[in-house]
C-alpha cells in the first residue's frame, strides 16, 4: 500500500515535466518526411579498420552453418568502423596522430 502511495506521489510530481502525447493529438497535416541520404568515401583510418576487421574473420564469410553469430559480430564491427573509428580501444593519442583531421590542423 506504501508502494501505491509512493508511486502516484512520484507520478504527481514529475507530471509537469513529461509530454504524453497521444495519436489522435498529433497534427495530421504534416508533410511527409523528407530523407537525404549523401554518400562519402571513408578515411584512411576507417578503411583501414575495415580491412582488417573484413580480413581477419574471411573464414566466417560464405559459411551459413553455425556461424551466425560470428557474422552479426562481424558486420556490427564494421558498422561501428564505418560510423566512428574511434569507438575502438586504441589508445586516443595515438588515434589523434594518425587521424587525418589532425594531420590537417598541423599543416596550417
Amino acid at each position: 500500500m506504501l508502494f501505491l502511495f509512493k508511486a502516484q506521489e512520484l507520478h504527481r510530481v514529475l507530471q509537469p515535466f513529461l509530454l504524453c502525447r497521444f495519436k489522435d493529438e498529433v497534427e495530421r497535416d504534416l508533410p511527409k518526411k523528407l530523407e537525404v541520404v549523401v554518400y562519402h568515401g571513408m578515411s584512411s583510418l576507417q578503411k583501414k579498420y575495415y580491412k582488417a576487421i573484413r580480413n581477419k574473420d574471411r573464414s566466417v564469410f560464405g559459411q551459413h552453418q553455425g556461424k551466425s553469430n560470428q557474422l552479426t559480430n562481424i558486420q556490427l564491427q564494421l558498422r561501428k568502423c564505418v560510423c566512428h573509428p574511434y569507438l575502438f580501444n586504441e589508445p586516443r593519442r595515438r588515434l589523434w596522430f594518425q587521424s587525418e583531421a589532425a594531420a590537417q590542423l598541423q599543416t596550417r
